[in-house]
């Protein structure tokens, strides 16, 4: 039986109507415009002005779709269908891109993301958090039908797979489904952050996703900053925002007003964006930590079940400075290992430390060696090293250069060798060659005679006689040219 996910409708949306080292800043935006009274109330003006718009992050947002007929929404690059066309309903494709809730939901999501800034009149304006995102939009669940749950595993595991630097999910369920906690967490180990929305069941009890621990957990407040009627709270939540009466973007490119927990969320994914701008280093648990502080008290003093860590602020820190390890050295450079060496000192202030070759993370660590493995022999290496306090804030990295020995080790051999037969004529031969990491192919004998050479780890023999048992060989060659010794397995022929 295929379990379905709690209709948006009735959880997720009321409708109403239509340093470290220093990021490089852009100019101040939206200098002599006035924004809404929402993003006043959470001090976004503040990041404007300090040149942090959103840019260079990627949302994934993963809703009922996002309509792309407004030139408000243009930094919606990508768009994914994850739902199937009923066969009952001849006047729309319910497996499309499109956005048919109501007035519109993930529309209406996106545009308080990321819509571009603009004046409807002097009472009606639309200023989004994080203008300069990149959104994708990942439809799980189409307006005219509840959503499913394997749908919306599929695609947090795309938006996983599309390198998404947020998640944003305005819906979901009462149960816990293991195989959706799977995905979170898997998202969450990519250093991905999961904001969702706590539902509209007036309950005390914070629906699924987002009562996971891995993801930032929103219920809605009013003008007055009182919790609305709608919203569940409970011991999950972990911020508040505005929810009610938000202008925002509808299905045909209008402007209308929405409320519900689906539409507080977007504000907080949309400072996370922010802040993943100004610290892009920082992980899912240090920018939480960030929203944490900046967080005003709405209830008692503390975290409480009703606001959680309270309504954060954005707000602007000068970007700190910090000793990068005191000493950064290569030492024992073999042809495909090098031995990274960080002295800390008592004034070094960091905690962890962010290792890249060539341009690219590898690994973090906040020990004081680190080895380098699989490297390719006889060549140059870029390797930096990026100094993190215990707040993810980023130092400039320090880089070196150093360049690996010729090759002198011959490959390991192959291993775990097995034989299909698919006719009495034709085998199937498999090895494995994970112990060789410069593996480039490798040569196939059957009783001392070269039958061929495979770059997989796999070959398939032909022509064999019948009633016979060969002696089948693979001998690995790595890039560097050396060969291992041959190793042996029978292949019965019947």
């Amino acid at each position: 039986m295929r379990r379905r996910i709690i209709s948006i409708a009735a959880i997720c949306a009321v409708l109403t109507g239509p340093s470290f080292g220093a990021v490089a800043q852009a100019q101040p935006l939206y200098t002599e415009e006035v924004p809404t009274k929402h993003l006043k109330k959470l001090t976004i003006p503040v990041a404007w002005a300090n040149g942090y718009s959103g840019k260079g992050i990627r949302v994934a947002i993963i809703d009922t779709g996002v309509n792309k007929n407004s030139k408000l929404l243009s930094n919606v690059k990508e768009r994914y269908s994850f739902t199937t066309d009923n066969p009952y309903t001849k006047k729309i494709n319910e497996g499309d891109v499109l956005d048919r809730f109501e007035e519109g939901h993930g529309t209406g999501v996106a545009g308080i993301i990321g819509a571009k800034p603009i004046k409807d009149n002097e009472d009606f304006s639309i200023f989004s958090v994080a203008p300069k995102v990149t959104i994708a939009s990942y439809k799980y669940k189409d307006g005219t039908e509840d959503g499913d749950v394997k749908e919306l595993i599929e695609a947090v595991d795309q938006a996983i797979s599309d390198k998404a630097d947020i998640i944003s999910i305005s819906s979901g369920l009462q149960s816990d489904i293991p195989a959706l906690h799977r995905v979170i967490k898997k998202a969450y180990a990519k250093n991905i952050v999961v904001v969702a929305s706590a539902g509209n069941n007036k309950m005390k009890s914070v629906t699924y996703p987002a009562r996971y621990k891995e993801v930032i957990a929103v219920t809605s407040i009013s003008a007055k900053n009182k919790r609305s009627t709608f919203a569940n709270y409970g011991s999950g939540i972990d911020f508040v925002a505005p929810g009610e009466n938000i202008p925002t973007i509808a299905v045909n490119g209008e402007l209308y007003t929405a409320s519900g927990t689906s539409f507080a969320t977007p504000f907080i994914t949309g400072m996370v964006a922010l802040l993943k701008e100004q610290y892009p280093y920082s992980t899912p648990q240090q920018l939480k930590e960030k929203l944490i502080a900046s967080s005003k008290d709405l209830g008692v003093e503390g975290y409480d079940t009703t606001f959680g860590y309270g309504m954060p602020h954005y707000t602007y820190v000068e970007p700190q400075s910090s000793l990068a390890p005191s000493s950064f050295k290569v030492s024992g450079i073999t042809d495909h290992t090098a031995i990274l060496k960080f002295t800390k000192s008592a004034e070094d202030t960091w905690d962890s430390l962010i290792i890249s070759l060539h341009d690219e993370e590898i690994a973090r660590t906040k020990k004081t060696s680190y080895t380098l493995k699989n490297l390719t022999s006889d060549e140059v290496q870029l390797v930096s090293v990026r100094a993190l306090n215990a707040q993810g804030d980023a130092a400039e990295p320090v880089e070196a250069t150093f360049a690996t020995k010729v090759d002198t080790t011959p490959p390991a051999q192959a291993t775990n060798i097995q034989f299909r037969v698919a006719t009495n004529k034709k085998a199937r031969i498999s090895w494995d060659v994970k112990n060789t990491p410069d593996y480039a192919y490798a040569k196939i004998y059957l009783d001392g005679q070269y039958v061929g050479k495979s770059t997989t780890s796999s070959f398939t023999t032909k022509k064999l006689a019948t009633k016979k048992t060969y002696k089948a060989s693979v001998v690995v060659y790595d890039t560097s040219g050396l060969s291992s010794s041959k190793v042996t397995a029978k292949l019965a022929i019947h």
